[in-house]
């Protein structure tokens, strides 16, 4: 038996012969062991002084064990209470000769300290004991622990039993080991289906579905996924079936094997019947848009078609103009131009029948020059309505020609730019390009009153561009290139620049003359 106060070995019988010393070094291990230890370790006689304390025990003595020998606990100064405690122990374990454990509560400006005291007779069954052996343990740490996790499973066990999931237990052998409110009311009474105890889960899913449900359940069950997540259909206690989300969760032990499987169910049934409200919706929506656009695509093609009417109808009428320029330039250069060329050689004889000293000879000179001007007039009134040159595709020498008549006509500068005099344009392309020329020349000559007025026309190798310049008062309008402009003229050119891929824009400042480009595919 080892002496905690003076560190050697007693024999239990004989306490009046002289005790054989144990080893030095048994001795000193005896008592690094015991003032070493984690625990505070005690004798305590049968008459309650302390006999030995390890230097841990100043933890609730409050003072150095050396300092402590030999007094009992009023002496020492511990509380009344703590005093009976003391006594009634030692009491109680030499009385029992066994083993004693009690618990004892210590408050402290920090908190309380909980600490357990096992206390044994340093005695065997044969003589009484002179005294004990305490060790006292602290348990506070473990007490919090224990008080923290009772803490943890009350709100664990609340959140289930609040949870708006069923949340539902089983073991590895398939038993229901917990159930909570939501399962209830979906299945009916805790860990029963039909009236017989719950063995498995698969009576809770729909038939079609187990196999599924199944195959996410094992492979949780084997550890192979530690969750895992089905959709399937459940049987309801009142026999509908509605549709749910299962969260599989495994629970595992040390050596990786799953103690249980936690079941949590979700009752999406409104949400599908919401989800396949929507899809019929959508479906109703495809079906609309469908119909729509069914609707707009013959609408589309029906403008198309009116569209195409229209071009052809307006490439038609533009070619009856044409014609209809043609026929009265013909008209003019055969009919009226011949008639007049007909007066003048009339008047001419007349002239000559009464000779040089007649009264009238100065008026029917005068006539004939006004018969000759207007014939000329008319013969350039008649070119620029059918230009021969058109019809063959010579547009610059066509151009050059309307320039030229231009300046003679209206007495005006007019002035023509090719350098590529040598190309030939369609018939389209050249007739429509002429006319636009034509008619912004007339518009700078009526309505700017311009002087001077230049034509180029500037080739690439696929398009080109027609510019005609003057000097004249310019465009009030400002918004002429945004097709607002009142003048026909405007309204013609484009029209006509459209109808060869074209398009005119017109730049003019009052009183700082107008430019129009005309931009065309060859």
């Amino acid at each position: 038996m080892i002496d905690l106060h003076q560190g050697e070995i007693f024999r239990p019988v004989d306490f009046t012969q002289a005790e054989v010393p144990a080893p030095a070094s048994k001795k000193t291990n005896h008592r690094s062991i015991l003032e070493h230890s984690p625990d505070i370790i005690l004798r305590i006689s049968a008459d309650g002084c302390l006999l030995y304390a390890n230097p841990r025990s100043e933890e609730i003595l409050g003072t150095k064990p050396e300092f402590l020998i030999g007094k009992n606990c009023r002496e020492i100064g511990l509380p009344e209470a703590m005093c009976e405690f003391w006594k009634k122990l030692v009491q109680s374990t030499i009385v029992a000769r066994t083993t004693t454990c009690r618990e004892f509560t210590i408050q402290s400006p920090h908190g309380a300290k909980h600490y357990e005291v096992r206390a044994c007779p340093e005695s065997d069954d044969t003589i009484e004991a002179l005294s004990i052996i305490a060790t006292v343990r602290d348990l506070t740490r473990h007490r919090i622990c224990e008080s923290g996790l009772a803490e943890a499973g009350q709100r664990l066990l609340y959140h289930m039993n609040n949870s708006p999931l069923a949340v539902i237990e089983f073991d590895s052998e398939g038993q229901c080991l917990s159930w909570n409110h939501r399962a209830e009311e979906f299945f009916g009474p805790p860990k029963f289906r039909d009236g017989q105890p719950l063995t498995a889960p698969m009576p809770l899913v729909y038939p079609e579905d187990r196999k599924r449900f199944q195959e996410a359940y094992e492979s949780v069950g084997n550890c192979t996924q530690m969750s895992g997540f089905v959709t399937t259909r459940f049987i309801h206690r009142n026999g509908n079936v509605s549709h749910g989300e299962w969260y599989l969760s495994g629970l595992v032990d040390e050596n990786v094997t799953c103690r249980s499987i936690l079941c949590f169910l979700n009752d999406v049934s409104d949400r599908e019947k919401v989800e396949q409200a929507l899809l019929r919706n959508q479906q109703d929506l495809e079906e609309m848009v469908l119909s729509r656009t069914t609707t707009l695509r013959h609408i589309n093609e029906e403008l198309g078609n009116e569209i195409s009417t229209r071009k052809h109808l307006e490439r038609e009428l533009v070619k009856v103009s044409e014609r209809e320029h043609r026929r009265l330039g013909h008209d003019l250069h055969d009919g009226i131009c011949q008639e007049l060329a007909g007066i003048f050689y009339s008047i001419q004889a007349i002239a000559k029948r009464l000779g040089k000293s007649s009264p009238v000879q100065a008026s029917l000179h005068a006539i004939v020059q006004a018969v000759q001007r207007s014939i000329h007039h008319t013969r350039l009134l008649s070119r620029g309505l059918a230009p021969i040159e058109l019809e063959n595709g010579e547009l610059p020498t066509a151009l050059e020609q309307l320039a030229a008549d231009t300046a003679s006509l209206f007495e005006i500068d007019c002035e023509f730019e090719c350098p590529e005099p040598s190309t030939k344009f369609s018939p389209e392309v050249s007739s429509n390009l002429f006319r636009i020329a034509q008619e912004a020349i007339q518009n700078a000559i009526k309505h700017g009153h311009a002087t001077r007025i230049r034509v180029a026309l500037h080739l690439k190798k696929r398009d080109g561009i027609l510019t005609i310049t003057d000097n004249g008062s310019g465009i009030e309008n400002k918004n002429v290139n945004k097709g607002e402009g009142n003048g026909m003229g405007l309204t013609i050119m484009r029209h006509r620049a459209a109808l060869i891929h074209g398009s005119v824009c017109v730049n003019s400042h009052n009183g700082s003359g107008t430019s129009v480009h005309c931009t065309f595919k060859k």
